[in-house]
């Protein structure tokens, strides 16, 4: 009976042991979840009281029964299961809310910019580096509030240059042409500009050196409680590689406002080539071009146009765009018009398109095959905005969380705080509303003008309308007094289109009524042709006939009236021929405008009925 004994003693202190184990690993998990929830206050009111009840009521429950003697072994086994379930709970709690706030903390509160240089040489200059231009003439652009005295300074620490400051680049290259500077210093972004603008650029130079320079910024929040009063939002895209934080134009310019209260969300876009005045100068130029002079620069001149505040930022890049939409598993995004996007030819149909990553950017930066251009474009880019905030805030989103932080992590910043974004979470999370969403666009027309960036020569601008400017104020007027707009964008009803890739084909040409009456036109011509030639060649036989029996003087009296007779025939078969041919090439352009149309149709080009 003693080893039976002992052995049931060994048993017992070895399950003691797992039991004191498991309970330890519990505790530490409840209490390192529970301390980040009340820390960063994640969780309303309702779903703390039920974590408390759940997380740590019923795991102290398990625990007594793990413990307790009396309890049956059966029972003590059942605890045991359920207390491993909730560490593993637990472990994944920790994880997400880990990866939740070390995200938050990356991003938010950013204070920071990055500027970009490029030292260039001409193309077929002796200069290969760096070192080759120590002691040589440099030359720089000079534009309205920028300084380069930074640049030259860290330039300086490496080599020693001679730096000269140009008004514009026409000035500059005249200075190259005439050698009296050797190398040029360009920001990233203006270097991006000239190569758009000039298509002998990068033929004509070449880049030697590059650098980037770090300065603290300011913080252009304008704090508001975000779950209870109206805010707006500036949302700024750069269609460009790099570091998110790097100064750079903003190609896409999206200002959005939030009514909590109504869930009714307005989203405007901005077109990139709205020829405006910049804050703080005197002249006009792109709305893109400013952010050459950082975000501050663009944020304070919509203000300025609009009226308005912005209390926060958000600036992504287009790459963000693919990633994020991988992350969430794809959305469906609504289409205005059907079409065939240029970058990969990719079919949109007219409604909701399921798109993944590379899709979805396709749909983002088509403009030249849509209609109305760069405003459809805008469009499409709310569409595609709407899209990813529906799916982000449903139930689906838990499965594809960390996926969604980590594709964001490189290319996303804000200026809203970390306090800031919880407020909403936990208000999506309490209420889980259901947003009305409303896009409207800044309209304008085409137009050339010098700007500030090209003093020198007229480009491509887009003058605004200011009643678009006008409707635009209105509507966010409405929002701000807590009025619902109408919903821009109707529920699926499950008929969605998933883009394929529409390889250009050249499509036969079918015979049509035209075509048909146009040969028999011309079969009957030629009958006709035929005919003339045959009383022609019996013209001819007679007058050969006639000569031979006649004299001299008959023959010339045939030969003076025949020749006005067959004058006579000419004219008069010239006549139809011309009728002929004119009524050929119209049922020709007729037939080739219907071709045309029904072309372009097929192609997407055309807004579907």
């Amino acid at each position: 009976m003693y080893p039976k004994k002992k052995k049931r003693r060994r048993k017992l202190k070895r399950y003691n042991v797992f039991v004191l184990v498991l309970t330890l690993i519990l505790i530490f998990l409840i209490g390192i979840n529970t301390t980040i929830i009340a820390m960063y206050d994640v969780l309303p009111y309702k779903y703390l009281l039920l974590y408390l009840v759940f997380v740590i009521g019923v795991p102290l429950i398990l625990i007594q029964f793990m413990v307790r003697k009396r309890v049956r072994w059966h029972t003590k086994i059942i605890s045991i299961s359920f207390v491993i379930v909730f560490i593993v709970l637990l472990g994944f709690l920790l994880y997400y809310l880990y990866n939740t706030f070390s995200f938050l903390d990356a991003f938010s509160n950013y204070s920071y910019v990055t500027h970009n240089y490029k030292v260039l040489v001409p193309s077929n200059s002796e200069y290969q580096e760096l070192n080759d231009i120590n002691n040589k003439n440099l030359g720089y652009i000079t534009l309205v509030n920028m300084d380069y005295s930074k640049a030259i300074k860290e330039l300086n620490k490496k080599v020693k240059v001679n730096s000269k400051d140009y008004l514009d680049y026409t000035t500059l290259v005249e200075a190259l042409n005439l050698k009296q500077i050797e190398t040029v210093l360009l920001t990233d972004s203006y270097y991006d500009i000239l190569k758009e603008e000039y298509d002998d650029f990068e033929t004509n130079y070449r880049v030697i050196f590059e650098f980037s320079i770090r300065e603290k910024t300011n913080n252009l929040a304008k704090e508001i409680d975000v779950t209870k009063d109206t805010f707006n939002i500036f949302i700024s895209g750069m269609d460009t590689a790099g570091v998110i934080s790097s100064i750079s134009r903003s190609d896409v310019n999206i200002l959005i406002t939030v009514n909590p209260k109504t869930n009714q969300i307005l989203m405007l876009h901005i077109p990139r080539d709205y020829y405006v005045t910049f804050h703080g100068l005197k002249d006009r130029d792109k709305l893109t071009h400013s952010g050459l002079y950082g975000t501050e620069m663009t944020i304070k001149t919509i203000e300025d146009m609009l009226d308005i505040d912005i209390n926060y930022y958000f600036k992504v890049n287009f790459d963000t765009v693919v990633q994020v939409v991988d992350a969430l598993g794809g959305v469906d995004v609504y289409s205005k018009y059907s079409f065939k996007a240029v970058d990969h030819g990719y079919y949109f149909k007219q409604g909701y398109n399921r798109v993944n990553g590379q899709k979805a950017l396709d749909f983002v930066r088509t403009r030249k095959v849509l209609p109305g251009g760069d405003i459809a474009r805008g469009e499409n880019q709310l569409a595609m905005l709407q899209a990813i905030v529906k799916k982000a805030s449903s139930p689906a989103i838990l499965m594809k969380y960390t996926q969604l932080l980590d594709s964001l992590k490189a290319g996303f910043l804000t200026n809203m705080s970390t306090d800031k974004i919880m407020d909403i979470i936990k208000m999506q999370i309490d209420k889980m509303p259901s947003w009305n969403f409303t896009s409207i666009n800044l309209t304008g027309y085409g137009s050339e003008d010098y700007t500030s960036v090209f003093p020198d020569r007229k480009v491509y601008v887009m003058e605004p309308l200011q009643e678009s400017i006008d409707n635009a104020k209105n509507a966010i007027k409405e929002v701000m007094d807590d009025k619902k707009l109408e919903n821009s964008y109707t529920e699926s009803d499950g008929n969605v289109n998933i883009p394929t890739v529409v390889k250009p084909t050249t499509p036969k040409k079918e015979e049509t009524t035209t075509d048909k009456n146009k040969d028999k036109e011309e079969t009957k011509k030629d009958e006709d042709e035929k005919e003339t030639d045959k009383k022609d060649d019996s013209t001819s036989s007679n007058k050969d006939e006639n000569a031979d029996k006649n004299t001299d003087t008959s023959t010339n009296q045939d030969t003076n009236k025949n020749p006005d007779d067959n004058t006579s025939q000419d004219e008069n078969l010239k006549d139809d021929q011309t009728k002929d041919e004119q009524k050929t090439d119209k049922d020709t352009n007729q037939d080739t405008e219907n071709n045309d149309d029904n072309t372009l149709q097929d192609n997407g080009l055309v807004p579907t009925n």
